[in-house]
């Protein structure tokens, strides 16, 4: 263990050790020799299981925790080349290349045979024909040397194949080839891909539909079959349970190409059940009853995603409770999923992950296991080859159990929601049986029956023939990774259908594409063939519900590898019936074969809907936006009434990006849901509102929640959506709903609302919110979930971001990126370099920061430069640690951590602009001068960062006249008033004349020179340039009258205020426990934080001495303790005392070490020759210097 300090006279630190169930271990006490900054700690032999280690040095109040797990070793487990227990560790993105190979080894020993990992195609394919898939080898590499396969999947393909609004390629040339080349540069390292990740969710875009992506995984089906490695091919993961979506993928009959079938499944977030036993989902059961009557069934079911969200809010670690519970779901969803008939469980996610304040991972921040790794490698020790054999029977209520077959003899796990104590008869002596951590027991019979204590935590029981354990037989046997057979060359020519923009606007979340009822609505159908010989044949159309194509057949012929296209045009006949799904098949036939379909859905008939107002609707006091689970905590909202009778107009805006707005609207006994169809209402917006989704939530009293798993994209002038009820799913923000179905007869509110990534979303209008009913004879298909008559279009509004690039142009070397750009006309010069160039300048990383640099053609008064964010993440991997963009205004260094969450098809775009000073008050203008003022803008897909979280640094250009002191040089954030406020870690840089400063958000800023002095510093010459820098920053103040009476001594407590602020450490949540500390006292918050970050402590009588002198003894020590807080490297001795102090036998040793280090550093001064009086009081213009010195060098 490591001490922030050297120890004091008679420290030691009590290791207090706990298992699982929080009982204590061990716990001792050792002692630490005074000066020491490491003890050992000898924790003895401990048997399998997890435990948290807690260390609490004497003297202080502060208890650090890590976790450790006792796992089987791994050549003493069971031998299997094969297992259905694995995980999805995401590795490639979430595990650093430093810590590859302990992650590898970590899950060897975890026991499984699986790893579901993570591809961007987007930086791994940045151009046609460009590959570079090197961050993603070091990973796969150290886990195949392990003996472990890999399942890998994406969710982004390059900007370059599709357009702006959609997520898959625009020409399946691109997806067959990536497919191939993919496959052919990891080989035998990726022994299955799954074609992306839930495309029924969000990874697909709102106008894409289930046929579009069948298309598309036919092709990259055909491209893995193309490679030399012919891995496995699974249909991607699908969110949700099977809807019209997923059966819309079915019905393009995607099984001839899939060797796999996959789906994830999430129960309800932590701390919403009522039992300790989290309840499994049935989106298993659903999947596989959805392959079974697609006939699909004879594929393995991989469930690819299983996990539980644990709702943390901020960076923490897992409490004792959270860990057990992500334990005991571990193991018994793990049970359960192979119960349901799944053939591969992955757990989501092994290693630490935070997405949205909720955590996954079975690792802790600090790569400490959580008990689910425990509880992981426990699974698969016990269970093994984990064939399951059959349910127990007989079990208690709220009990269950389960048999498998392990390899090495059956295993039973039981569990249950309550204690409880089954028992069997047995013939043998005893029985033995473990724990969910591992650690195994011997039960006893006793008058020929052997009892066992069950609760929430799994059991693992070993059953032989003389245990009487009844169980319903069921006999499986282990089923290899289906192989599917050869294609034909017909079902190698894949078909697209491509429909007009409109009618492709929101059809993923419509099931249909939505067409116009009278005149012809075009079909491009797209033809590819994927030989590498010609084909001919012909195309053969049907539609049916009445629509009518204008010819049924089409005779084509390609070219190895060519792609056509062939317009259709379709017509509602006249027995089309408004808003009834009609379907548009084609089907290809060459040489006596036939391809699979392209089968896709339609609709219209659109101004003929009946809207059932609900009361109230129309009414804007009626929407109740003051329940705390009716905003996010960031957001404000004004709801009043629109711009037409009955309309309702919102306006939202938040503090932070990724935020939301739901309120509610609540109906009375007399409202009648039953019977109708959904609901249905109409949008207004003046412009179309980006990356915001509309969507509708219903409640139940019960408390249960439905609502629309994708959202509405917000478009210009008035359109009208209809959400079928059954297109509706539980949410997983709201409790269980006991029956898990939507009850309309008990529906007590309705919420619209939105989901965005604005800041400040533009004002939208709802009107005529109700219900509707569109009666359909039985057998007869049922409505989409589509718009209804849009009205005539509004004003199209501006778009944001740098909107068309001016000519410009590029130069390139490894490192760096030269943009010649044009100014425009109101003199912004706006410049992008896409995934290939950035990828380019990136090279392999060595130079550890790649520079960008903007070149306008002539002055301009602002510039905004655009780049693409998936190459700069995966730049981390290549070690590169900054990314720097010089606009000619100021430069700003990005690291690649500010855009982690970030989508990494995003555009990153910064923008700085010249501010207008003569604008500005005129005490404002005054402390300027002369000095220019910059406005900054760091945007992803038009959305402001707003927290940089110390990963942006900017340098602003500054001349320092000769009569000027570096220290003196201020950096000023400029607020809304035009008020000025220093920016304390401002500092002038001398290396490249500019001043440098880490801003925590963007805003305007500008630096200036500030003339501060004092009268009294004669005496004090040596120190009176760091008192004037640290006045200048409002670190320190003067003491009124133009003094600083710098030879007065400084107390305690004013020593830890000017650290505190020098370096903006001021901890809102931190606490002070010295009995002369108070509340109220104003250096409370400043010792309260000195005292949390360690680099202060208290006397042996539990007091602080806030308002004695300080010795200098004393603040050499804390000096010390901030120097290696910050990690500064040491100095040349410029500034300190050159020679060695021959007074130190004053001090203790641990104190002599300080002022060594710190005199070494330059850091300190002596008070004459040799001399450094450690018992003298220190004074203001010591304490100054010194920390000037140190704030200097951070």
């Amino acid at each position: 263990m490591n001490l922030l300090g050297p120890a004091g006279p008679s420290a030691s630190v009590s290791v207090t050790v706990t298992d699982y169930w929080q009982e204590t271990v061990s716990a001792e006490a050792y002692p630490i020799d005074e000066g020491d900054q490491r003890v050992e700690v000898d924790l003895g032999i401990l048997d399998k299981g997890h435990y948290t280690v807690s260390a609490q040095l004497s003297g202080t109040d502060v208890v650090k925790e890590t976790y450790l797990s006792v796992v089987t070793p791994y050549a003493s487990r069971q031998q299997l080349s094969d297992s259905p227990f694995a995980v999805d560790a995401a590795a490639s993105l979430l595990v650093k290349p430093s810590q590859t190979e302990d992650f590898a080894k970590a899950l060897q020993l975890s026991g499984v045979k699986w790893m579901r990992d993570r591809l961007h195609w987007a930086s791994a394919n940045s151009a046609p024909g460009v590959y570079d898939f090197s961050p993603f080898d070091p990973v796969n590499r150290a886990v195949t040397s392990k003996g472990i396969r890999t399942l890998d999947v994406y969710g982004d393909a390059p900007d370059w194949t599709h357009g702006p609004q959609d997520r898959l390629p625009d020409d399946l040339t691109a997806a067959y080839r990536f497919a191939r080349d993919s496959a052919d540069h990891f080989g035998s390292g990726v022994s299955a891909w799954e074609i992306w990740n839930e495309p029924d969710g969000g990874f697909t875009g709102v106008n894409e539909t289930g046929d579009q992506y069948a298309a598309f995984m036919k092709a990259m089906a055909i491209g893995y079959r193309d490679s030399a490695a012919k891995p496995a091919v699974t249909v991607a993961g699908m969110a949700g349970v099977p809807d019209d979506y997923v059966q819309t993928v079915a019905d393009n009959e995607v099984f001839p190409y899939a060797d796999t079938y996959s789906f994830h499944a999430y129960p309800l977030p932590y701390g919403t059940y009522d039992t300790e036993v989290i309840p499994f989902p049935d989106n298993a059961s659903k999947h596989l009853q959805f392959m079974d009557s697609n006939a699909a069934g004879n594929r393995n079911a991989w469930l690819t995603e299983a996990g539980i969200t644990i709702p943390t809010g901020s960076l923490r670690e897992l409490t004792a409770a959270e860990q057990q519970a992500q334990a005991r779901y571990m193991a018994t969803s793990a049970v359960q999923s192979l119960a349901a008939g799944v053939d591969k469980h992955f757990w989501f996610v092994m290693p630490y992950y935070l997405e949205q304040g909720n955590q996954y991972g079975m690792f802790s921040q600090n790569n400490a296991p959580y008990a689910a790794y425990q509880a992981i490698a426990n699974v698969t020790d016990m269970l093994g080859q984990g064939l399951y054999a059959g349910q127990v029977q007989g079990l208690p209520e709220g009990a269950e159990g389960h048999l498998f077959d392990s390899g090495h003899g059956q295993v039973l796990v039981l569990w249950s929601e309550r204690p409880a104590t089954v028992e069997w008869a047995s013939t043998g002596a005893a029985a033995q049986w473990f724990d969910l951590m591992g650690h195994g027991r011997t039960a006893e019979t006793h008058e020929g029956k052997i009892a066992f204590e069950i609760g929430p935590d799994p059991i693992f029981i070993r059953k032989d023939e003389r245990l009487s354990v009844p169980v319903a037989s069921f006999s499986r046997v282990a089923k290899p990774v289906y192989e599917a057979p050869e294609l034909t060359p017909a079902q190698r020519i894949v078909l697209a259908q491509n429909y007009e923009d409109e009618a492709r606007s929101n059809a993923k979340l419509f099931g249909a594409y939505a067409l116009k009822e009278t005149g012809g609505n075009t079909i491009g159908l797209e033809i590819y063939n994927f030989n590498d010989t010609a084909m001919e044949g012909e195309i053969r159309g049907e539609a049916s519900g009445g629509w009518v194509l204008d010819r049924e057949v089409e005779t084509v012929a390609l070219a190895p590898g060519e792609k056509k296209t062939v317009a259709f045009s379709l017509q509602a006949g006249a027995q089309v019936r408004p808003m009834e799904k009609g379907k548009v098949s084609f089907r290809g036939s060459f040489g006596g074969d036939s391809t699979t379909v392209s089968a896709a859905y339609v609709f219209t008939g659109i101004s003929r809907i009946q809207i059932d107002p609900l009361p109230g609707g129309g009414d804007p006091e009626q929407w109740d936006l003051q329940r705390t689970d009716a905003i996010a905590a960031s957001g404000t909202g004004v709801i009043e009434a629109g711009s037409a009778t009955g309309a309702v107009r919102y306006k939202y805006s938040f503090g932070e990006t990724n935020q939301w707005a739901y309120p509610f609207l609540q109906v009375n006994g007399s409202t009648v849901f039953a019977g109708k169809s959904g609901i249905a209402f109409k949008v207004y917006a003046e412009a179309d509102i980006p990356q915001t989704d509309l969507k509708l939530i219903v409640n139940e009293d019960n408390g249960s929640r439905y609502y629309t798993l994708n959202g509405f994209s917000i478009k210009a002038g008035w359109h009208t959506y209809i959400v079928p009820f059954r297109q509706l799913v539980l949410a997983t923000f709201g409790p269980p709903d006991p029956n898990n179905r939507l009850d309309l007869d008990r529906l007590t509110s309705v919420q619209l609302g939105i989901n965005t990534q604005l800041t400040d979303v533009p004002a939208f209008e709802l009107a005529d919110v109700g219900t509707y009913t569109i009666a359909t004879e039985p057998g007869e298909p049922e409505e989409p979930g589509g718009p209804v008559d849009p009205g005539p279009p509004g004003d199209p509004g501006i778009p944001t971001g740098s909107g068309t690039v001016p000519q410009q142009t590029v130069a390139i070397e490894r490192g760096t990126a030269v943009i010649g750009i044009a100014t425009d006309s109101r003199g912004i010069a706006a410049g992008k370099l896409d995934a290939q160039q950035l990828t380019a300048a990136i090279g392999d990383g060595s130079a550890g920061t790649v520079r960008i640099e903007a070149k306008p053609d002539r002055q301009a008064k602002e510039i905004r430069l655009e780049l693409p964010v998936g190459p700069m993440q995966t730049a981390k991997l290549a070690n590169v640690e900054t990314f720097v963009v010089d606009t000619g205004f100021a430069s700003v260094s990005i690291r690649p951590d500010l855009l982690q969450g970030q989508p990494a098809s995003g555009k990153l775009e910064l923008r700085v602009s010249q501010v207008d000073t003569a604008s500005l008050p005129e005490s404002s203008r005054r402390k300027l001068g002369d000095s220019a003022a910059y406005e900054f803008h760091l945007l992803v897909n038009g959305t402001a960062l707003n927290s940089f979280g110390g990963q942006v640094e900017v340098r602003m250009p500054y001349r320092l006249q000769a009569d000027q002191k570096p220290g003196n040089v201020v950096v000023y954030l400029i607020d809304e008033a035009g008020g000025l406020r220093a920016v304390v870690n401002g500092k002038y840089q001398a290396q490249t004349g500019s001043a440098v400063f880490t801003p925590e958000h963007f805003s305007s800023y500008a630096a200036a020179y500030a003339d501060i002095s004092f009268a009294d510093l004669a005496q004090s010459a040596w120190a009176r340039d760091s008192i004037e820098a640290l006045a200048a920053r409002g670190i320190v103040q003067g003491t009124g009258g133009d003094r600083f009476e710098p030879s007065r001594e400084v107390t305690r407590a004013e020593f830890v205020e000017m650290l505190v602020n020098a370096f903006e450490w001021e901890n809102a949540d931190a606490n002070a426990a010295f009995q002369d500390v108070r509340e109220e006292d104003w250096h409370y918050r400043s010792i309260a934080s000195a005292h949390k970050l360690g680099i202060v402590s208290g006397k042996s009588d539990g007091t602080f001495g806030a308002n004695e002198p300080i010795t200098r003894l004393d603040m050499a020590v804390v000096l010390d303790r901030v120097y290696r807080l910050l990690e500064i490297e040491p100095g040349d001795g410029a500034g300190g005392a050159s020679e060695t102090f021959n007074d130190l036998g004053q001090a203790p040793g641990y104190a002599r070490e300080a002022i060594e280090r710190m005199r070494a550093a330059g850091l300190l001064d002596g008070v004459g020759p040799e001399r450094f009086a450690p018992k003298l009081n220190a004074n203001r213009a010591q304490a100054a210097a010194v920390i000037y010195r140190l704030f200097s060098r951070n």
